[in-house]
Formats: structure tokens, sequence, C-alpha cells
């Protein structure tokens, strides 16, 4: 049995699926949430929806007896939960991380990388807001601090070390997380999230990307450097051009900022996307974006640019993005995103041959036989 534990259930409907597809009945999920009714999720007697108490709980003992592999969906994990973990997983059962990129790039960021520019950086910046302490307490909340701290710290380190295998999008995500901690020996075990059948080709009579329109960044958070893109795409001039901007989710304060920026740098070029829509609508409201923007320096939004790439689109990442790399490596035909971009950059249209070889590179990285692949491997750990 495979114990899946995660705090998002928006994956759930297709992993699922490939687990019940490739290994059947042999799968537990657990979903941590404060939410009374899970939506995404299919509902079945191996699923459940559980609190943050569940670590505590004789369940969490009781699915860790049965489990021959422990599969955490992101470390999102407390230092209370990560010493549960620590305490009750049997030493011969192996765990996988499998990591989403915020649980692990703080680490990366302690280490030195930068994610975020300078003029996002600026804007993000709010106010300090004191709190004042009396003085005779302020020896004691540092100690308390500083203890809290270290005890995380060595929680955190003895669970990296615990870790038997780790899944990302890119493995330069985890060659350099092998860099920045000695004590992460860890295997690279790939765990795809979705596939080009199941969600990157999503919806109704899709057509490829070929438009004159903009997809800019794919959510409210500063690492998609909206800023910096806009003012580079302002001083161009978008006549006639549309820039389409998700900002669903993510920072609701950062939101508002990049709205009204949004409406300085492009007019009525810019238009921002605030609400959730169903997959197959987002799709179509983009189809007129044949040229995708994506700003980040870290790995983010692998699922808009392999769609976009599957679609025929022209996809500009920062040349430094690990996506960027991985995927020229293999052969993907992407351009850099700079300063130095120019209106016939976006209005080239992207060579037909180097279309059709994206699309042929994806099916193979992206199949759903391959996510079966990967989950069969998975399921041959432990016991």
């Amino acid at each position: 049995m495979i114990l899946n534990i995660a705090p998002d259930e928006k994956f759930l409907p297709f992993l699922q699926g490939l687990f019940e597809e490739a290994s059947p009945g042999e799968s537990l999920w657990r979903v941590i949430t404060y939410k009374p009714k899970l939506n995404f999720a299919v509902q079945s007697d191996s699923m459940e929806a559980v609190s943050s108490g569940y670590f505590r709980s004789e369940k969490f003992k009781m699915d860790l007896q049965v489990a021959k592999c422990v599969i955490f969906h992101s470390l999102f994990l407390s230092s209370r939960q990560k010493l549960m973990v620590l305490l009750h997983t049997p030493k011969t059962t192996p765990i996988v991380w499998r990591g989403w990129g915020y649980d692990y790039y703080d680490i990366l960021q302690a280490n030195g990388l930068r994610v975020i520019l300078p003029e996002t950086s600026s804007l993000i910046k709010t106010q300090d807001i004191s709190v004042r302490v009396p003085v005779r307490q302020i020896p004691k909340e540092i100690l308390k601090a500083i203890f809290s701290i270290t005890l995380g710290r060595f929680i955190n380190n003895k669970l990296i070390a615990r870790i038997n295998y780790f899944s990302c999008c890119v493995y330069d995500d985890f060659e350099a997380l092998q860099s920045a901690m000695p004590n992460f020996k860890a295997q690279f075990l790939p765990l795809n999230y979705y596939s080009t059948e199941d969600v990157l080709l999503s919806g109704d009579n899709l057509q490829d990307l070929t438009g004159h329109d903009i997809l800019l960044g794919n959510s409210a958070i500063a690492t998609n450097n909206h800023i910096e893109a806009m003012r580079v795409l302002g001083k161009l001039g978008m006549h006639g051009r549309k820039v389409v901007v998700p900002l669903s989710y993510g920072d609701m304060k950062y939101q508002e900022k990049i709205i009204q920026e949004g409406h300085k740098l492009l007019g009525e070029s810019f238009i921002p996307l605030t609400n959730y829509m169903p997959l197959p609508e987002y799709n179509q409201t983009v189809s007129n974006c044949g040229n995708l923007i994506m700003n980040h320096i870290r790995q983010q939004a692998m699922g808009n640019i392999s769609s976009a790439l599957m679609r025929g689109g022209k996809v500009f990442l920062r040349a430094e993005n690990p996506i960027y790399k991985y995927y020229t490596r293999m052969g993907v035909k992407l351009f850099p995103f700079s300063d130095d971009i120019t209106i016939a950059d976006l209005d080239a249209q992207l060579n037909k041959d180097d279309a059709y070889r994206n699309k042929e590179i994806l099916m193979k990285i992206w199949s759903r036989t391959q996510g079966i692949k990967q989950v069969k491997a998975i399921s041959l750990l432990g016991k």
C-alpha cells in the first residue's frame, strides 16, 4: 500500500486515476484540509480528508503500518508534524518527497539564489509594523525564538536525511538541492502530476497558439517578476495586442499592486484574470496568446509552459530558469526573455518544424504512458 499525503487536492483526479491504473487498490490518499468538502478529489474508500491533527492521531500510525511507501506531496509540514513523521515511520519504509518548489526554494535562496528581481522586491516591501514588547520580556522572547528556530532546523535536517527519494519537475532543481544540503542523500525518482492527454491538451477543439497576444506569468506571486516584464512590454508598445495576466491565486495584496501597475504600464492591453475557471475554459481564454512570457528565475508554471509548447506557442523564459536549461537540453525550442526583446521577436512565427519537434519531445516527457511507468516504479519500493 502506498500512502499519499498532500495539502492540496487539485492535482488528485489525474494522479488518483494514474495510481489506480498502474497499481489498482494499492493507494491510500490523505488530504490535509480545512475545507468541509473536497471538490476535486475522487471520493473513494481509500481517500479521506483529514485535519492537521492527523499526524498526532492513531489513524496516522495505522496508515504507516500498512504502507510500504509514503509519498509527501510537498514538505508542507510544521516542525511538530515532521517530528511525528520521524518518530512513527518505520525505518524500513521508504519516504518519497515530491517537491513543489515553494517547499525547497527557501533552502536554495538561503544558499544565495535570487528569485525576485529588484523592482519587484521594492514593490512588495510594506511598512514594518512594530509590536511593542516590555523590556523585561525581551530576553525571554529572544531565547524562545532562538530555541524554536534551532529546534526547527534540527528536525528539518533530520527529516531531510531520512528521505529516500525525491521528485520534482526538472532534474536541475534536484542537483541544486544536493549542493545546498550535504545531508540530502535521496535518489531522484520522477513523478509527473499531469499528462499531455489529460491536462496539457484539455479542452474542446483546441487550436494552435498562433495569435499575437501575450500570456504573462501564472499567478499573483512575486516570483513572476511581473513589474519588470510589464515595463519592458510597455516600452515596446502593445498596440492592438492583449497582455493576459493570470492572477487568480497567490498573494491578494500583490495582485492589487500588479493590477494597478499593469493598467499604468500597459493601458487597455492589460487583461488581468482574477477568477478561477475550469481548465478547458482557461485554455480557450488564452487561445490567441501565441507568445507566452514567464519572467521567473525559479522553476514555476511548468504546466502553462508545457501546454503552450504542445499547442505550438512561442515561449520566452529567462535563460537562468531551470526549465529553460532543462527543456533546451532536451531539444525544445525556447526563446530567452530579457530587456532586449523587440516587437519583431514577438511578431515572428515559430518555425513549423520547431513547433512539431517541441510537441514530439513533450509527448515523450509528459505522456500518460510515461506517468504510469513512474507510478509502477514507485509501487515497487518498500516491503
